[in-house]
């Protein structure tokens, strides 16, 4: 009878090659860091978070609004202006 250790001797676990980088994400990200970088000394936000925040979005619109806040003099600002709902 073989022990464990001779069974799994030869057993090598090959790491994923896969990717889960997508291009919703990446932009999600520079948002994330845009805006964190700003806040100064308040609490950074998450990337889920923003991922809620811009969900109704889809990719074309994300790359619009991301063109339009690196425009602005304020990149937090006007992300902020165009995520928060009218009242």
């Amino acid at each position: 009878m073989q022990t464990t250790k001779d069974l799994f001797n030869n057993y090598r676990i090959v790491p994923a090659t896969k990717s889960r980088r997508t291009e919703r994400g990446d932009l999600i990200t520079e948002f994330t860091e845009r805006v964190n970088a700003e806040r100064g000394d308040y609490k950074p936000l998450s990337l889920s978070y923003v991922a809620f925040l811009l969900s109704h979005l889809n990719v074309t619109d994300l790359y619009i609004l991301l063109n339009k806040c690196n425009d602005s003099k304020s990149f937090s600002a006007l992300f902020w202006y165009h995520v928060k709902p009218k009242k």
